[in-house]
């Protein structure tokens, strides 16, 4: 018979990265208050929190709780906020979206937000005039895009690159990571055109395309006077 699957144990989550979930979800955290529970006080804290979190010490004697009492306080305000966001689609909505483009150029890099009714797609060639003097490029095409939640907001990062996208060098840096050819850090000191000439060296230039076969001529054979 096989082995059965045996989940490994997992350590205890820190107090620190379980106020770091709950922190990012204030409108959502807010919904469990006044059931009832004792970690109501607690909610109060953390819509106050900011970055860096306070010690622990600190909620202790705000709240008035020993060490391990403050522990399990967090650990089950955490828990049913896990269970609550898993069990019902209400707790978290993210009802604004902001649209945050990333624009490199030959002169400056700039960043810019926006509220757009469509995302671009990545390999969409994108024309930003406004931004043409101070970084010296108009046209763009997407290389990357990325979504983050937190609190009420979505973020849509759209990070774009100069010039027009080329789907076969995209697919062949993608190759290079995967069997090695190429790393991040490479990818950072060697930029764009290092890049490109990094990959001619790993696979060579480009094989020319095939002919394209064209069958001959059919000749007319003359047919013979009687």
């Amino acid at each position: 018979m096989g082995k059965s699957y045996q989940e490994r144990p997992k350590d205890p989550l820190r107090v620190r990265d379980m106020l770091s979930d709950l922190t990012s979800a204030r409108s959502g955290l807010a919904k469990l208050r006044g059931q009832g529970k004792e970690y109501d006080p607690l909610i109060d804290e953390i819509q106050t929190m900011l970055w860096p979190y306070p010690a622990s010490r600190v909620l202790q004697e705000k709240l008035g709780l020993t060490a391990g009492k403050l522990r399990k306080l967090i650990e089950t305000l955490h828990g049913d906020f896990m269970t609550a966001i898993e069990e019902s689609p209400d707790v978290l909505q993210f009802t604004q979206v902001v649209h945050l483009f990333c624009a490199p150029g030959f002169r400056d890099y700039r960043t810019f937000q926006c509220r757009l009714a469509v995302t671009p797609r990545v390999g969409d060639t994108i024309y930003l005039p406004f931004l043409a003097g101070i970084t010296g490029s108009s046209r763009y095409y997407v290389y990357k895009i990325e979504h983050e939640y937190e609190e009420e907001k979505v973020c849509i990062t759209v990070h774009l690159k100069n010039g027009i996208y080329n789907q076969h060098l995209a697919y062949l840096e993608d190759q290079a990571l995967f069997e090695g050819k190429l790393n991040y850090g490479q990818k950072i000191e060697l930029g764009d055109y290092g890049i490109e000439d990094h990959l001619r060296t790993q696979y060579g230039p480009p094989r020319p395309a095939p002919p394209v076969y064209t069958p001959a001529p059919v000749s007319k054979r003359r047919r013979r006077k009687l």
